[in-house]
């Protein structure tokens, strides 16, 4: 089935502004066994829609937590990290209004993102896949991590 995802912080469609001293929403968020996969793509979608929570790239930085060691040493450290989530080929992906996801194969490990930024005529969707998978080496063995996004052209 398909999950409809609505923003966390619904006082309006435009997205978050960043505020000082506000506390992020995922900000105690860590990899956990006890996490499922659908658990973690939403704590990062959580954590890319207030990017700039209470500081800019703050939510960036939450979401990198959660990239599996194999891609954390291509895409990091985090400011690299961030850096690239900022180029136009992910950057859609950053204080959006509404997000979706559904799996898009067995064992739950790859899965299709749309995330729409704007309403109305300004409405956007953009669609990314997301690659996660059980890690098997400590410190997180038994974590779901992201191995890889992808646009979706």
């Amino acid at each position: 089935g398909e999950e409809e995802r609505t923003p966390l912080l619904a006082t309006s469609d435009a997205p978050p502004l960043q505020q000082q001293g506000e506390r992020h929403p995922r900000e105690d968020a860590q990899p956990s066994p006890q996490l499922s996969p659908e658990e973690v793509i939403e704590i990062q979608l959580d954590a890319l829609q207030h990017a700039d929570v209470p500081t800019k790239d703050h939510g960036i930085k939450i979401c990198f937590r959660f990239a599996s060691p194999a891609n954390a040493a291509s895409t990091g450290p985090a400011d690299r990290f961030a850096s690239m989530l900022r180029n136009p080929l992910y950057s859609h992906m950053l204080n959006f209004t509404k997000a979706r996801f559904e799996p898009q194969a067995s064992g739950g490990n790859r899965w299709l993102i749309s995330i729409e930024q704007g309403t109305g005529n300004q409405r956007r969707v953009q669609r990314y896949y997301w690659v996660v998978s059980k890690q098997t080496a400590e410190p997180y063995a038994g974590c779901w991590m992201t191995d890889a996004v992808m646009l979706v052209h």
